[in-house]
């Protein structure tokens, strides 16, 4: 899997993946897009660029716990370890995290369509809100640049090394903002579980 324990996180994002429960498989690398490094997706990497390790194969399976006012709770789960990882393969499926004013910029709507906005064009820059969201939130514009990334680390399963189960289990209740947030957009915490394999 590339990492020794189970990671399961749980996400507000602005829209939802369809499907509402799958894998995202990309290759990720680390590029410098107006003097800043940033993760971009690579769709088609070269054997030669995975074996220099400037490319990793990457992958999150996801789940969609909740829905509603335009957002969605979601449970990510890791099945490998890169920077910035969880950040971009949500915008991949057109739902960037809450708070997230570096990638987020990379999906628009055009005549209510969800594009992805070229990496060039996509730079990082506070984070675009609906009204009506920002409105249930009780927000103003002024205040989306202090909006606080709405990714926690709900779930860590650690195995036992001679039995292969996972007898270490640490769980975090999500952060007073993050749980208000759920309550402002009436997204329900339903019990996370490990997302099949």
């Amino acid at each position: 899997m590339g990492i020794n324990g189970v990671l399961v996180f749980s996400a507000v994002t602005l829209g939802t993946p369809s499907p509402a429960e799958g894998e995202i498989s990309v290759a990720l690398k680390v590029e410098n897009i107006g003097n800043l490094d940033l993760v971009v997706p690579v769709m088609h990497p070269s054997k030669g660029s995975l074996e220099r390790r400037e490319v990793k194969r990457t992958g999150t399976r996801y789940k969609v716990l909740h829905s509603a006012e335009g957002c969605s709770l979601l449970q990510l789960q890791p099945m490998s370890v890169y920077r910035e990882q969880l950040l971009v393969h949500c915008t991949l499926k057109f739902c960037p995290i809450l708070g997230d004013h570096v990638y987020s910029a990379r999906v628009a709507k055009i005549l209510g369509e969800n594009i992805h906005v070229p990496l060039d064009l996509a730079t990082p820059r506070t984070q675009w809100i609906e009204e009506e969201i920002l409105r249930k939130m009780h927000l103003t514009e002024q205040q989306v640049p202090r909006i606080p990334l709405h990714l926690h680390l709900h779930h860590l399963l650690m195995p036992d090394c001679s039995s292969g189960t996972y007898p270490t289990h640490l769980a975090a209740p999500p952060p007073p903002y993050f749980q208000r947030t759920m309550e402002l957009l009436h997204l329900k915490m339903k019990r996370l579980a490990l997302i099949d394999r």
